[in-house]
C-alpha cells in the first residue's frame, strides 16, 4: 500500500495547514468465470414428461420391478430419469463468474437478503397487499442492515 501525501502550509495562519494524501488499497480479485453444465428447466414441458414417465419402463410393468435389488432399482431409475430429462430439458452450458463475497457480507446479511427475497416471491405469487407490505417492511431491514 502507497500513501502519497501533500502538505501546504497557509502563509497567513502557520498553525494551519492542508493535508491531502491518495491511499492505493489492494486491487479486487477479478472473478473467475468457468463454464458449467446446467439443465435448461425452462424448456421442460410438464405434461409431455409425465407422459413419458408414465409410458417408461418405471411405471409400464411393476411386477418385474419386484425381482429387482436395491441398486438395480436405483440405476434403473437413474437412467431413466437422466434420459428423460435429456430429452425434455438437456444440459446447456453457461459461463459461470465466481466472485468472492465482500467481507462485510456475513451470515446475518445472507439471512436477511434470504428473508427478503422470499417475501419478494410470496407477493409476486398472491399480489396481496399485505404480502407486498411485509416484502417493502423486509427490504428496509435489509437496507438498514447494509448502512
Amino acid at each position: 500500500m502507497r500513501r502519497y501525501c501533500h502538505i501546504a502550509r497557509s502563509s497567513l495562519h502557520d498553525d494551519h495547514a492542508l493535508v491531502s494524501f491518495k491511499v492505493e488499497g489492494a486491487k479486487k480479485l477479478p472473478a473467475s468465470v468457468h463454464p458449467v453444465q446446467r439443465r435448461a428447466w425452462s424448456r421442460l414441458s410438464h405434461d409431455t414428461f409425465a407422459v413419458d414417465l408414465q409410458s417408461s419402463v418405471l411405471c409400464r410393468d411393476l411386477d418385474s420391478l419386484s425381482d429387482m435389488s436395491v441398486d438395480e432399482l436405483v440405476s434403473l431409475y437413474d437412467s431413466t430419469f437422466t434420459g428423460l430429462l435429456d430429452k425434455h430439458c438437456s444440459l446447456v452450458t453457461v459461463r459461470h463468474k465466481a466472485q468472492p463475497m465482500t467481507p462485510w457480507f456475513d451470515a446475518e446479511c445472507c439471512a436477511t437478503r434470504r428473508r427478503v427475497r422470499a417475501a419478494e416471491r410470496r407477493y409476486k405469487r398472491t399480489f396481496l397487499e399485505v404480502d407486498k407490505r411485509a416484502w417493502s417492511t423486509e427490504r428496509a431491514g435489509l437496507r438498514a442492515l447494509y448502512e
